[in-house]
């Protein structure tokens, strides 16, 4: 007899996930993982996402407004983080190669983004030439903090 979903959810915020997954469809017929938030599939997520960009955007420009504390001491924060990982023996080379590969995601309009990420869950990486690679935006929110 299979799992009731609210102990299989349960056990997901437990164990600190993000999904959980029943093998049961949603209402339009997908088999996937589901948000732990909101209990629905992520395909119905996404689709969703991809329905309502414009508006998602707006209410995402509404809150950074009402929010500018919370995102500066996010920004304060990763900053700091940032100058943590980035070991005192980088040279002046290195730092000119950082610098050369941030000049040129500008130029091709591309995001650097930290193979290992520097707020890893399981690790973290350093701020330095060989951890940085270049990604287009869709790409580095898809990675997101994971390696």
């Amino acid at each position: 007899m299979p799992m009731p979903k609210s102990v299989i959810r349960q056990s997901a915020i437990q164990a600190g996930e993000l999904y959980y997954f029943t093998n049961k469809s949603c209402k339009y017929g997908h088999t996937a993982k589901r948000l732990i938030s909101t209990g629905v599939c992520v395909k119905c997520a996404k689709i969703y996402r991809h329905k309502n960009h414009t508006r998602i955007q707006k209410q995402i420009r509404a809150w950074a407004v009402a929010n500018n504390g919370k995102i500066n001491a996010a920004s304060a924060k990763r900053h700091a983080q940032k100058l943590n990982a980035t070991p005192p023996w980088l040279t002046k080379s290195h730092w000119e190669e950082i610098r050369k590969i941030y000049d040129l995601a500008v130029q091709k309009s591309l995001t650097v983004d930290h193979i290992i990420p520097l707020q890893g869950e399981n690790v973290c990486g350093l701020h330095v030439p060989w951890n940085l690679q270049l990604l287009s935006a869709e790409q580095n929110f898809k990675k997101g903090n994971r390696f």
